[in-house]
């Protein structure tokens, strides 16, 4: 059997059947094509075969950037991405020291941190501790609440008392607070509490709370002193309490044993006192003064004070007239005064505002 004979035998060949150009006898053809065989042989009249070349160019298309193959991400990477967090060690550590509101001056500080070696990362580290470590040795502990002994407490007492009670005083609110305190740094004792301001604000306090308690003492006292209140005809009915009466019983509550003598002066304070808590009583409907009962009390001497252009002689004349005017009104005749007292008070001495 010829070869032709042979091929003619074998199975038909496929529709297109690709071979190497090399194989189909064209080793030095400039393309690289295959060579298809368009339609299986046919054997024509003169016994002869025709045989098609279909030359198909390869095309090279180029892989897109999103094609381009990239190493794994990590899971912290990709968490990153998640949470838009920048995977950039610069940027991270930017974006965190603005999270945890550094000082400006320390973002460049930490960037630099965030580049550096593991090695210098760690000497870095060793010396902020080391900085830390001076730091705390010399803060000082915290210092023990300054306690108000009974000697001290003993000073206070007195001498808000006799500030308080004192017949020259110009003012009630806050004047006496600020002369004991100026009398008690002149102490000995308080010498190292001076530079310390929580033991100097612990001492004001108590300073402010006795005088406190010495105003709301007093106002109650005169209240008790006029009796019952007329809402009706805004007047005082009684029973009374003489103003000598009352001038003793503020330096019993108040002085206690501090031996502050009742003096005349001091009675023409008290009858002022007494002057200006029925002003403002008449005010209400139940006879009670309100919260500025004391601010009227240093307004009041303070308007007399420049009526009369501090002039000791006019002053005494207008007290005078006050305390004539409070014998008048609310003394009662059941409990004539002490005659001491008496001869006194008509010996005209009055105290100056």
């Amino acid at each position: 059997m010829s070869d032709l004979e042979e091929f003619m035998a074998s199975p038909p060949a496929s529709p297109k059947k690709n071979l190497s150009a090399r194989s189909a006898g064209a080793p030095d053809s400039p393309f690289p094509s295959a060579l298809t065989i368009s339609e299986p042989l046919r054997m024509m009249a003169d016994s002869t075969s025709t045989m098609t070349l279909n030359l198909q160019e390869y095309s090279f298309i180029p892989v897109s950037e999103s094609q381009t193959p990239t190493a794994p991400q990590t899971p912290a990477q990709a968490n990153s991405l998640k949470r838009g967090l920048p995977t950039d060690i610069t940027e991270y550590a930017m974006s965190l020291s603005r999270n945890v509101r550094l000082k400006p001056a320390n973002h460049e500080e930490l960037a630099l941190f965030a580049q550096a070696p593991p090695e210098r990362q760690s000497v870095w580290t060793a010396a902020q501790l080391l900085v830390l470590s001076q730091r705390l040795d010399v803060l000082q502990p915290v210092d023990a609440p300054f306690v108000i002994n009974a000697s001290l407490s003993g000073k206070i007492e007195v001498l808000s008392a006799k500030t308080f009670l004192d017949s020259t005083a110009s003012a009630y609110l806050t004047v006496p607070n600020t002369k004991v305190m100026d009398a008690l740094k002149r102490l000995p004792e308080l010498k190292e509490a001076l530079g310390s301001k929580p033991s100097m604000q612990i001492i004001s306090s108590k300073v402010s709370s006795r005088f406190t308690h010495h105003r709301n003492n007093t106002k109650d006292e005169i209240g008790t002193s006029l009796g019952h209140f007329n809402s009706d005809t805004k007047t005082f009915v009684g029973p009374y309490t003489g103003i000598v009466a009352l001038t003793r019983a503020l330096v019993a509550s108040i002085g206690k044993s501090n031996e502050i003598p009742v003096t005349i002066p001091l009675v023409v304070r008290v009858a002022f006192w007494r002057h200006v808590y029925v002003a403002e009583a008449v005010k209400t409907l139940n006879g009670k003064p309100g919260p500025d009962f004391w601010k009227a009390v240093d307004e009041g001497l303070k308007k007399i004070r420049e009526a009369k252009d501090n002039d000791a002689a006019r002053i005494s004349a207008v007290f005078s007239k006050v305390l004539e005017n409070d014998r008048t009104k609310y003394t009662d005749q059941g409990q004539p005064e002490d005659a001491e007292i008496q001869g006194l008070l008509s010996a005209a001495g009055t105290g100056a505002a």
